[in-house]
């Protein structure tokens, strides 16, 4: 039979009272009240950690507990807004802003970069400064949201000088957002820099490329190619090979690049336009470190250059056996050392003439 002790427990108004005058808070708000959150910008890194821990606690208790939620615990109020940002809710923003929940300083940088136009939108009131929007502009830039970096291009004065961000481009280049590039270049002044090709060649954006090439004057660097080796990408080294004909390419970077991350194919075309420019033992050397066999069957199959004595200690050290294994087998032709006759770097095996010509005046001094 029900007491008065159980009918306090169980009903939630006077459990409420009575918990007010009670340190700590309910068992269903504690995931959320111990969310460690920083004082003011939220990295965006954390967003969706943020929106899935408030989607599981909305999906279990519902929206009608949000007010006992504030009430709780007041500081859950900054997650509530970044779910609703990110999430795209318009009430649940208005409910948070009109319960004087604490504001949380890049709201508008949540929405560029979960891609919440209408967000964006609904927050222009409450973003303090052009820069803010600048800062939400760049976010907006690195994710292609192009809808939204229309939109807060719009909100900003027209030809402002402290409000040009050069690398805008460069990002929009480096992450393949071509109808962002297109946009900045066609709509605002700040141009891109060098960076902006090669980016987009490291990362094989070929598309980018061809638009840069064709509309902005900037061009690349040497590392354009030397990055689009590292990364594999043969289609881009034959773009720059084929479009950029007056740079001065560092072939020899691009291969030790291309063995030090196994890319057999991009040694392979370098082999084919370059067979006799860049390659050194240093190729090998750094294939072995990091454990590419098959490099080295490339390299000792085209090349002679071969490798320094340090290349069996990188393999052995990293514990790459069919590296050891494979230069116990050919080490003798593979490894080039100082040659204690002659004074010259040569393979192991090679024959000196210098000893030949030593054993034959022995020969003659003993007759």
């Amino acid at each position: 039979m029900p007491t008065t002790f159980h009918g306090v427990l169980l009903s939630d108004d006077l459990m409420l009272r009575i918990s007010r005058f009670q340190q700590g808070v309910p068992q269903q708000v504690l995931p959320l009240a111990t969310y460690h959150q920083p004082t003011s910008s939220i990295p965006m890194s954390e967003v969706p950690a943020i929106t899935s821990l408030i989607h599981q606690w909305l999906t279990l208790h519902g929206q009608r507990q949000l007010p006992k939620l504030l009430t709780w615990c007041p500081r859950v109020g900054r997650l509530l807004l970044i779910h609703a940002v990110a999430t795209g809710q318009v009430n649940l923003l208005q409910v948070c802003l009109s319960s004087l929940v604490e504001s949380v300083e890049n709201l508008m940088d949540v929405a560029a970069y979960m891609g919440q136009l209408k967000m964006a939108v609904a927050l222009v009131p409450y973003t303090l400064d052009d820069d803010a929007i600048m800062a939400a502009m760049f976010t907006a830039v690195s994710r292609g949201h192009l809808n939204i970096v229309e939109f807060l291009h719009r909100q900003l004065p027209s030809k402002s000088p402290q409000l040009h961000m050069p690398h805008l481009m460069d990002v929009a280049a480096s992450n393949g957002h071509l109808s962002v590039v297109r946009f900045l270049h066609f709509n605002r002044h700040e141009g891109c820099t060098t960076l902006a090709m090669d980016q987009a060649a490291s990362r094989g954006h070929l598309d980018v490329l061809d638009f840069l090439h064709v509309h902005r004057q900037e061009g690349c660097t040497s590392a354009a190619m030397t990055l689009a080796s590292t990364h594999g990408h043969v289609p881009v080294m034959k773009w720059l090979v084929e479009h950029r004909t007056r740079m001065a390419w560092r072939w020899s970077d691009a291969i030790s690049s291309a063995a030090a991350n196994g890319h057999v194919d991009v040694l392979g075309y370098i082999y084919l336009i370059k067979p006799r420019a860049g390659w050194t033992k240093q190729a090998m050397d750094i294939a072995a470190c990091n454990g590419h066999v098959d490099v080295m069957r490339f390299l000792h199959r085209h090349r002679k250059d071969g490798c320094s004595e340090a290349a069996e200690a990188l393999a052995t050290a990293n514990g790459h056996v069919e590296v050891v294994a494979y230069l116990k087998e050919h080490g003798d032709e593979l490894v080039h050392c100082v040659c204690c006759a002659c004074g010259f770097v040569k393979p192991r095996s090679h024959a000196c003439a210098a000893v030949a010509r030593a054993a034959m005046r022995r020969r003659v001094c003993v007759k």
